[in-house]
């Protein structure tokens, strides 16, 4: 079932996904993503398993894994339908096509941000190389995404100081 698969092992009995600690944030996070389409969220989905695959085989794939299930949460979409979009949109110019349509900038924001750090967790200079490629292949330039990822963590630092 292409990257879910790869990330979470064998299938599961549950249809949808078991709340955790992390996903706490995926449910404070989720209005952001109202309004798109199934499949744009599936896509979106698919963007983070692509991303969390680069912590494969590391100490950070259960962090990875956790980061996942909490933007599945903040999806809504349920395992099954993370299954079938996982399958669906494991081309890169099936998935590149579906993200193309999204016009919610701060959906996308969010997306930049979240891939941004499941590539810092696995460490891997390869990683952050298929970041840039695959964002500027959305009409972003290295120095959007990082523009995207600073204004993420200031808005992070000014409310913890809150």
């Amino acid at each position: 079932m292409g990257f879910f698969k790869d990330l979470f092992g064998s299938k599961s009995t549950q249809s949808e996904p078991q709340q955790t600690k992390a996903q706490t944030y995926g449910e404070m996070a989720s209005g952001v993503f109202d309004g798109l389409s199934i499949e744009q969220r599936g896509a979106i989905l698919c963007t983070q398993f692509m991303f969390a695959g680069f912590t494969f085989h590391t100490p950070a794939q259960s962090v990875a894994m956790q980061m996942v299930e909490s933007m599945q949460t903040a999806l809504k979409l349920t395992r099954t339908e993370a299954e079938m979009y996982s399958a669906k949109y494991n081309e890169p110019e099936k998935l590149i096509f579906m993200m193309k349509t999204i016009n919610n900038q701060g959906a996308m924001d969010l997306v930049i941000y979240n891939s941004y750090g499941l590539v810092l967790l696995s460490g891997r200079k390869d990683g952050v190389e298929v970041l840039y490629n695959f964002f500027a292949e959305l009409g972003y330039s290295r120095q959007a995404v990082n523009d995207v990822v600073d204004k993420i963590e200031a808005l992070g630092n000014l409310m913890r100081n809150l």
